[in-house]
């Protein structure tokens, strides 16, 4: 067998600094857009990456770790979140506007392509005015910010239709099919972490100093069941998880802790 002198593959360190006193909410929900870091949190592998190569792992090891830790710090923790991809479908815009004169409207959040087509039904009512309109017609998408704004045309590409600003009433706005995803995040995991001075190694690693492993490592009730290592004594090796992960595209890794300290795990799939 080869003696290892190299990094060892899939392997990798994520760290976070300042991480806040509770997890981020808005992070742990339905989003429009592919997971990333973010304050507070980390994105461990996506499924596009090499770092997976480009295969759907099932079982990821993670080895949290702190930095300047000290036996102050309390409520620390560690939330997996995993994500897969719903690719979206047709659908209906609300909270419609028409912005202006010349086939701008706004809309609450959704998912908007150009092409796209939008079928308005209804008879026309309330404030504003759409030139030529009669129910229903298929309009298209020639311009938007991919969320709340959208410009629309009578043909594919072609140039905006007329139109004042105003909130119509009794019409009903249909999109087809778009080209992007939502991502759903699932919890993977929930673990408290805890170590007490003096039972773990005090490391230097990458010119950062006091970075201590955990020497305890608990599953939040409610949460999923991981395969969990807490070692008993003095500087111990460290504590580590083991979580199912499977048929997830993305897996972000987050931290809590007061005091606000330095974060971040060790990791590998599997």
């Amino acid at each position: 067998m080869p003696v290892i002198n190299t990094a060892q593959e899939n392997f990798r360190r994520a760290t976070v600094t300042s991480v806040p006193a509770t997890y981020t909410a808005a992070q742990a929900i339905l989003l429009q857009a592919a997971p990333a870091s973010a304050t507070g949190s980390a994105l461990l592998w996506d499924i596009n990456t090499a770092s997976v190569s480009g295969t759907n792992p099932s079982l990821l090891y993670v080895m949290p770790f702190m930095i300047s830790a000290t036996s102050a710090q309390t409520a620390i923790g560690m939330r997996l979140l995993g994500w897969r991809k719903y690719l979206d479908t047709a659908g209906t815009l609300a909270g419609v506007t028409i912005a202006d004169t010349a086939g701008g409207f706004t809309c609450n959040a959704n998912v908007l392509v150009v092409g796209q087509a939008v079928t308005i039904t209804g008879t026309l009512g309330g404030t504003g005015t759409i030139t030529g309109y009669s129910s229903p017609t298929t309009y298209y998408i020639i311009a938007t910010n991919g969320s709340t704004t959208f410009q629309l045309s009578a043909t594919l590409g072609g140039s905006a239709i007329v139109t004042t600003a105003g909130t119509p009433t009794g019409l009903q706005y249909t999109r087809t099919t778009g080209t992007g995803f939502w991502y759903m995040p699932t919890v993977l995991a929930d673990f408290t972490l805890t170590f007490t001075s003096g039972t773990v190694p005090n490391y230097t690693m990458d010119g950062a100093l006091n970075t201590r492993t955990f020497s305890g490592i608990t599953q939040v009730a409610g949460t999923p069941a991981a395969n969990l290592y807490s070692p008993a004594g003095a500087n111990v090796e460290p504590a580590y998880a083991m979580v199912d992960v499977a048929g997830a595209s993305y897996v972000t890794a987050q931290f809590k802790s007061s005091g606000t300290p330095d974060m971040g795990t060790f990791w590998a799939n599997l």
